[in-house]
């Protein structure tokens, strides 16, 4: 880009540029002129010799302030334009550069200070009269957001902090709180590992870190970053508290997952669900929770809150591989196999490597063919698990109770009363037979093999009942 000084021309680099130049105030033309053509690295080279030229020259430190803020770079420009305000205290138009600075870097009462000394000076400067409502206009919003997030009304202070004119560790700093609250935790790392890389020494934005790995359940990543921040400041405000609840937790946790080892089911799930108590906000940990009381449920034989409590472990994270499987398994002890069937599909869709998956799903398949026949188990009353004795009595219980000639009533009664004392001479024939127990038991529908059962009438029925040992008592 060509300029003219002195009747020549010359580029805004520091060539013969900085050749012709031969006092402090040829640099600051050549800085001029670079700040005019917005090359404002360039321009800060020329101020920066005018400076060396001549350290006491405040005209030189504001016209440096003026390219860094150009380029953003406020907390540089704030210093410049100390620097020229010690050697012109009256210079105005340095206390509205100092102000703009302070602003956005979130120093507001500072800014206010600089404005007040411009208006000292100039009380009718309408520069400052301008921007010094804005300062006092962006304070009373970010007290409003502040406010916001401390009642956790994160969405509302994120809507608020995009009408915020500035970007500021502050405001980052209140929005990455924000985005923590709405549980943006990747965002809200990004935020604050980018104000760590500018300022290694900010402990808030530290902190913020270590609520994001803590709230991401990476506890000994969130630990580190703790004990860095106390080793740096033992009163850091959130610090402490963090950190010991963070350590309850562990405590609990551990405590609960050594009574599960033990069998004490109902004790451990007193320590998972004050885990889940501590910090209802910490999902990933806490499905972790959910998934550890199901298991504590199944060990009690309690399969209904068992599959609520995977369920909830699910609603938090959805590829919860352990938690899907642990739901599956209560759903086929509660006997809701196509249920059972599905869970097993879906987490072989997201996980086809998890162990046994297609033995699993195998399985839950053939107990859903099973259901689809007569429970002849269930007909009888008696578990999967029954003996032949048990079998036996239980068949002449309900014999007993079904047999026709002991139903009173109307023909449509002793109809059904027939029915159901086919079933149960079926299910006993089925059951007591070692071999045809065993068919059963494997999956197979013996229903057209018993076929038989259901041509006879109920003196065939009652002729039955008495060769197995039923005979008597119908008179």
């Amino acid at each position: 880009i060509n300029a003219e000084y002195g009747g020549l021309y010359f580029l805004c680099t520091p060539s013969l540029s900085v050749l012709m130049a031969k006092s402090a105030e040829d640099y600051k033309n050549l800085g001029n002129e670079c700040y005019k053509q917005e090359d404002y690295d360039q321009a800060i080279e020329y101020y920066t010799k005018a400076i060396e030229s001549s350290p006491a020259t405040a005209a030189y430190y504001a016209n440096r302030a003026a390219a860094y803020m150009s380029l953003t770079q406020y907390e540089k420009a704030l210093e410049d334009c100390t620097k020229a305000l010690d050697l012109e205290p009256n210079n105005v138009k340095v206390y509205l550069r100092a102000g703009k600075c302070n602003f956005h870097l979130g120093s507001f009462n500072s800014a206010i200070k600089n404005y007040n000394h411009a208006l000292q000076i100039e009380p009718n400067n309408a520069q400052a009269h301008k921007e010094l409502e804005l300062v006092n206009s962006t304070q009373t919003k970010l007290d409003h957001i502040k406010n916001l997030l401390a009642k956790e009304n994160y969405g509302e202070a994120l809507s608020n902090i995009r009408d915020i004119p500035i970007d500021s560790y502050q405001i980052r700093l209140l929005q990455a709180e924000g985005l923590i609250g709405v549980k943006q935790y990747a965002h809200a790392t990004r935020i604050v590992s980018d104000i760590h890389k500018q300022d290694e020494n900010n402990l808030d934005a530290l902190f913020l870190r270590a609520k994001c790995m803590y709230y991401l359940g990476h506890m000994e990543n969130a630990e580190a970053i703790l004990r860095k921040i106390l080793n740096m400041d033992p009163d850091h405000r959130g610090s402490q508290t963090l950190f010991r609840r963070m350590r309850k937790i562990n405590r609990l946790k551990e405590e609960g997952n050594e009574l599960f080892k033990a069998r004490r089911y109902n004790d451990a799930i007193a320590r998972y669900q004050e885990v889940i108590q501590e910090d209802p906000r910490l999902d990933i940990l806490n499905a972790t929770m959910y998934a550890n009381i199901a298991a504590s449920q199944m060990g009690l034989g309690n399969y209904e809150d068992a599959e609520r409590n995977c369920t909830r472990a699910l609603d938090i994270d959805v590829n919860y591989d352990k938690a899907l499987a642990r739901r599956a398994k209560c759903r086929i002890q509660l006997e809701k196999y196509q249920e059972a069937v599905n869970d097993y599909e879906d987490l072989k869709k997201k996980n086809s490597s998890f162990p046994g998956i297609d033995s699993l799903i195998r399985d839950a398949q053939l107990e859903l063919k099973k259901s689809q026949r007569k429970d002849y188990y269930k007909i009888l009353g008696v578990s999967k698990n029954a003996s032949t004795a048990e079998i036996k009595k239980a068949y002449r219980k309900q014999a007993l109770t079904f047999h026709p000639d002991k139903i009173q009533g109307s023909d449509e009664d002793k109809k059904s009363a027939e029915a159901k004392f086919k079933d149960i001479t079926e299910a006993h024939a089925v059951l007591s037979d070692d071999k045809k127990r065993a068919r059963y038991d494997s999956g197979a529908d013996l229903s057209e093999e018993m076929s038989g059962f259901s041509g006879m009438n109920p003196q065939d029925f009652f002729r039955y009942y008495s060769q197995q040992g039923g005979g008597g008592g119908f008179g």
